[in-house]
């Protein structure tokens, strides 16, 4: 009890960076009214989003061109600054002085009562790209300026035994004199085959690219009373250069293997010291390799395996920190009616039928995947099979606000009787509704067919499947405390039962065998479920009935009034249930966990205006 087993060491040259960022967003606009009928809004905005640096050049990064002092092939780490080892630089992404963003805008009065708009612009932000996002705080990494180690004990000895050991030798991080090889591992030189250190590649393009927002929109309006109008309106939008919820859309920058080398199959797990006597499917893994293409860097540490040889920068753990590559498309039907105050009311009506989809979400791979190990039939282009609908998606969404002043008192039912007047005269009634439908579900697999080219597991799709992927109800009908109910429907698999339901499921019955690697789910190839709405399947909508009464007294003193107002939160108590299982395999797929909203609740205040 209470021996130590493990113990590690962080080792900073440099406690605190001082990150530097001075965007400048200068505009012009022009309202010109051309005609009695036609106004036009003209504008330019410049936005110019620096890309991030450290004040005292505390800052390095992966150079995929520069030749690694230890291996001799391209791949090293440099450092901002200036002299030996440094790029002679503050940072290797460049700024980009073209983020112009016209906008323009017209409302053209066809007739009296009805006029029609129209806009479009185009828009650029720093929130979360270029130096908006989290590293901002480093950038790219402070590798060289910092070292990380660790130990851990055997099975008999604990590092709590006297006398301690002393932590293994490791090289101390000297800042910008750790030089180009710093980090290096995996290789067959003395000091360097370890594990490699993480280092981030900062792209020098997307680095400077600041997500962008291009804007458009065309309705028109119509009076039909004094007091009501209708507008009709459709709004579209596209994003680039957006930020990924994965950190893989380029594979090649963020060192994932390759999927054209999946057909080298278990010649993939082998040390490379084991090749010549490995074979798949009948074939040596040199011969594999030849087909493939395949060769293993002649520096490269025996002892590791083919698929890590095989990465873009095996002597690095290289990650995409500027990677902001997503896009996105928004189109929308929005329909208004509103009911200026008269007569004792108001009220606003709103709806939209809207659709979005995104390739900006996670990613199997960050490459073009062939069809060969696709498991549906097609090739995809580099994240082409990632596009589908957001997970943000809301197809339908209605909201109705009113106030209505109650018909009691003066001027009104009880109005010739003093006491109805003082009792019930004065209040108004207002209510907001809310409903809108649920999003898409992103559904993911607990564990995946073999694929050393796989990020994310997405299931399989069971081929035999058919009808409604969902069960008992409504999301959360029945669900009680302690017995969670699924309400997706379940799926079974093993090598000795046929899969059933809508997913390939990578967890066996108990003492069965799991259906992964086998014709269900084939090896060295890429689960085929869409990112997200497989079969149809979103979470559950929302509805929420909010009222309030409120009463104003003249209390006669120099102007003052009370104001008394009752709120009801929530009026049906409707509950919208989350925290959805989405994961194929875990006991909690399909179930819900949490509440979204708040329960029904009341509130009563009171307010003293002079």
């Amino acid at each position: 009890m209470g021996q130590i087993d493990k113990a590690s060491l962080t080792q900073n040259t440099v406690i605190e960076t001082g990150a530097r960022f001075r965007p400048i967003s200068p505009y012009i606009q022009d309202n010109w009214k051309v005609t009695s009928k036609l106004t036009l809004d003209l504008g330019l905005r410049w936005d110019y989003y620096p890309a991030y640096t450290e004040v005292h050049n505390v800052l390095s990064f992966f150079n995929p061109t520069l030749a690694n002092p230890v291996t001799g092939a391209p791949g090293a780490v440099q450092y901002a600054g200036n002299g030996a080892n440094t790029c002679n630089c503050a940072t290797n992404v460049n700024n980009y002085f073209k983020n112009f963003g016209p906008r323009i805008g017209f409302a053209y009065q066809s007739d009296p009562k009805t006029v029609w708009r129209g806009s479009y612009g185009v828009m650029y932000t720093h929130g979360n790209g270029v130096g908006g996002s989290a590293i901002s705080r480093t950038g790219t990494g402070t590798l060289g300026f910092s070292a990380a180690l660790g130990d851990s004990s055997n099975t008999s000895t604990f590092l709590s035994t006297a006398p301690l050991p002393a932590f293994p030798a490791y090289t101390p991080a000297l800042g910008v004199a750790s030089g180009n090889a710093y980090g290096t591992g995996y290789t067959t030189t003395a000091g360097y085959t370890s594990t490699p250190q993480s280092i981030g590649y900062g792209d020098p393009y997307l680095g400077g690219r600041a997500p962008q927002y291009i804007n458009y929109t065309f309705g028109m309006q119509h009076q039909w009373t004094d007091n009501f109008t209708t507008t009709m309106s459709y709004v579209g939008s596209q994003g680039h250069f957006l930020i990924t919820d994965g950190g893989n859309a380029r594979g090649f920058w963020s060192d994932q293997l390759d999927p054209k080398y999946l057909p080298l199959g278990a010649c993939l797990g082998a040390a490379i010291t084991k090749l010549a006597t490995t074979t798949y499917n009948g074939v040596s893994c040199p011969t594999l390799m030849s087909t493939a293409g395949a060769s293993v860097p002649t520096w490269f540490n025996t002892g590791q395996s083919l698929s890590t040889a095989l990465d873009p920068f095996p002597a690095y753990k290289v990650s995409d920190s500027y990677g902001n590559v997503a896009n996105s498309s928004y189109n929308a039907l929005q329909l208004t009616a509103m009911k200026r105050f008269a007569h004792g009311n108001t009220f606003m009506v709103n709806y939209t039928w809207s659709r979005t989809i995104d390739d900006g979400g996670t990613f199997r791979s960050g490459y073009a995947i062939p069809a060969a190990v696709s498991n549906n039939g097609k090739s995809w282009s580099q994240d082409a099979i990632e596009r589908s609908v957001s997970t943000s998606n809301q197809p339908h969404h209605f909201v109705f606000t009113g106030v209505e002043a109650l018909p009691f008192g003066s001027g009104h039912l009880g109005g010739s009787h003093a006491w109805m007047r003082a009792a019930f005269g004065g209040f108004k009634f207002s209510e907001i509704l809310q409903m809108y439908s649920g999003s898409p579900l992103a559904i993911i697999g607990s564990a995946g067919q073999t694929n050393p080219a796989a990020a994310t597991v997405e299931p399989m799709l069971n081929p035999g499947f058919s009808g409604s992927a969902r069960q008992n109800g409504r999301w959360g009908h029945g669900n009680t405390y302690g017995a969670p109910v699924s309400y997706i429907t379940p799926s079974v698999c093993s090598t000795t039962t046929a899969p059933t339901g809508p997913f390939i499921s990578p967890v066996a019955p108990s003492g069965q065998t799991t259906c992964l690697n086998t014709a269900y789910a084939p090896a060295y190839t890429f689960g085929n479920a869409p990112r997200t709405a497989a079969y149809g399947l979103t979470g559950p909508g929302n509805f929420d009935l909010d009222i309030s009464l409120r009463r104003v007294f003249d209390l006669h003193l120099a102007g003052t009034k009370l104001s008394l107002q009752a709120d009801l939160y929530n009026v049906t108590n409707y509950v919208f249930f989350g925290g959805i299982g989405t994961t194929v395999g875990s006991a909690t797929f399909g179930t819900v966990s949490s509440q979204v909203n708040n329960p029904r609740a009341a509130q009563i205040s009171g307010r003293i205006e002079f």
